[in-house]
């Protein structure tokens, strides 16, 4: 949207879309046509999941924030530490650590 080439921090920006979407029933940012969709997305900041979602492990909203950081080289860098946190937060949640009220 900004005019830069579209590299693999642009790919994990929108797995944060696709998470955040997943958590909250709804995209990050909400518009009424594509212009001003692109428009939020590159000048709006990203409301905080945890207001939508609250009862969700800290670990997994501190992922899709650091997933949805607008500049670039300040994202996460890769998609194997991505992996690597939601295997940790999938192995917490199915070995019974993960209190109820963080599911």
């Amino acid at each position: 949207a900004s005019g830069e080439s579209c590299t693999p921090a642009s790919d994990l920006f929108s797995l944060g879309v696709i998470l955040y979407r997943m958590a909250a029933g709804k995209l990050p940012f909400q518009a009424k046509s594509i212009l001003s969709m692109v428009q939020a997305i590159v000048l709006n900041p990203v409301p905080p999941l945890s207001e939508k979602c609250p009862h969700l492990p800290s670990e997994f909203l501190e992922l899709v924030h650091e997933l949805l950081i607008k500049t670039p080289t300040e994202r996460l860098s890769s998609a194997e530490t991505v992996c690597a946190r939601l295997g940790e937060l999938q192995k917490r949640a199915t070995s019974g650590s993960m209190l109820v009220e963080e599911l």
